[in-house]
């Protein structure tokens, strides 16, 4: 039965959405050098089951879909797998918007070979990329500058999509001058709002946008990179336009509503101990496009996986490793100034699932007097300093380019 066939045994369902994004593939953690990937493809293992058992109608990344703009030969594979698997042969499409993290041009790299399954990726708001079609038993779609367009063989309802990659000032720019809009708006926010409130080119019954911003009123947690100085890049809500149905935000890495149809997903891993504390259920989220649009968190960490603890001494942190053998872990001491032997211990003990080791010290221990720093050179207080905020010694590429630093701007 091809999808015309299809059509004439349609059932009223609601078009179901599964929203994730901020999955940051290829993570490292400072200091520990705890490479994430495996963490990240098991929990990737975990989001394909949910797609599948809720027999979604469609996948949305709101970008940072890697950690860095040069990612991993392995992170690199472990999201072309995701993404092609995700479509489930046809079933569903996927819709991937780059975020701050990503490269746009590498992102989109792959975009003719994804698109023949069902993957469609927007690197910037303006990516030269022809109009594109698609069919398959379940769906149909087409693809007009930043808007795709769908139709499915289970719902009596289109849906039309506005992607919204991350943009920064001078692609914004370029977007508008594009739409020749530039010199309408100087704000940064007012500027995405133009694009927000671009009419889309398909007439649809519902309407949703992806974007990877950071929505006025969203929560951080510390393990977020600024999009950029100053308080103007924050979007408020109500520049949203009015006839949205659905708003899958990426960037933040809490999962947190902004208002009742406008989330965010958060992230897939707790990437900072207040990251792990503030939002330790990671999750994705299941929307349904009913009268009232419905979201539903579904965790895709177990409960124990990561845990924070604070231990009173390095003994009692070496103490309770065997009994926290099958969690990562996040450590954080107060008033304990270690030695690196003691780093080294926690480091075997730990057995390579120790996320980070983070020293609070009381400021009359930790401060150093003027006199005796004036004596040491500026190499000597860098790895001072850098062992006091990460509890390893810097290693010696970043010591080696703190030096060419110096080098430049003539203290060596």
């Amino acid at each position: 039965m091809n999808f015309k066939d299809a059509l004439k045994f349609i059932p009223i369902m609601a078009i179901r959405i599964l929203h994730t994004a901020d999955w940051h593939l290829g993570k490292v953690f400072e200091g520990m050098q705890f490479d994430l990937i495996d963490e990240q493809r098991r929990i990737l293992n975990k989001i394909k089951e949910i797609a599948s058992n809720e027999d979604v109608h469609l996948v949305i990344v709101s970008g940072d879909v890697f950690d860095s703009y040069v990612p991993s030969n392995a992170a690199r594979k472990a999201f072309f797998d995701v993404v092609v698997e995700l479509t489930d042969d046809g079933r569903r499409p996927v819709i991937v918007i780059a975020g701050n993290h990503d490269s746009p041009e590498g992102l989109t790299a792959a975009n003719a070979a994804l698109s023949r399954h069902g993957v469609v990726v927007f690197g910037t708001p303006v990516d030269p990329l022809p109009d594109f079609e698609l069919e398959t038993k379940r769906y149909r779609l087409f693809r007009k500058g930043r808007f795709v367009q769908l139709e499915f063989s289970d719902s009596d309802e289109s849906l039309c999509l506005q992607a919204l990659p991350y943009a920064s000032e001078t692609r914004l720019r370029e977007a508008l001058e594009s739409e020749g809009q530039a010199d309408r708006a100087v704000e940064y926010a007012q500027r995405l709002r133009l694009l927000l409130c671009h009419k889309p080119p398909f007439a649809s019954d519902r309407y949703v946008i992806a974007a990877h911003l950071y929505m006025g009123g969203g929560e951080e947690v510390g393990s977020e990179r600024r999009l950029m100085l100053g308080t103007s890049y924050h979007v408020p809500v109500d520049y949203l336009p009015s006839d949205v149905d659905y708003v899958a935000l990426g960037h933040l890495h809490k999962s947190q509503a902004i208002a009742p149809n406008v989330h965010y997903s958060g992230s897939i891993f707790p990437l900072s101990i207040f990251d792990a504390e503030k939002d330790p259920m990671k999750s994705v989220l299941l929307v349904a496009l009913e009268d009232r649009v419905s979201v539903e968190r579904i965790p895709v960490l177990e409960e124990g996986r990561v845990v924070v603890m604070r231990p009173e001494s390095i003994s009692e942190a070496l103490s309770q490793a065997e009994k926290l053998a099958n969690s990562l872990v996040f450590m954080e001491f107060f008033g304990v100034i270690p030695k690196p032997t003691q780093i080294e211990q926690l480091r075997r003990a730990y057995r390579r699932n120790l996320l980070g080791i983070r020293f609070v010290f009381e400021p009359e221990k930790s401060r150093m007097d003027v006199a005796e720093l004036r004596k040491l050179e500026p190499v000597e207080i860098f790895k001072r300093y850098y062992r006091l905020q990460h509890g390893v010694q810097p290693s010696s590429e970043l010591v080696k380019l703190f030096v060419e630093i110096l080098d430049e701007v003539g203290m060596s």
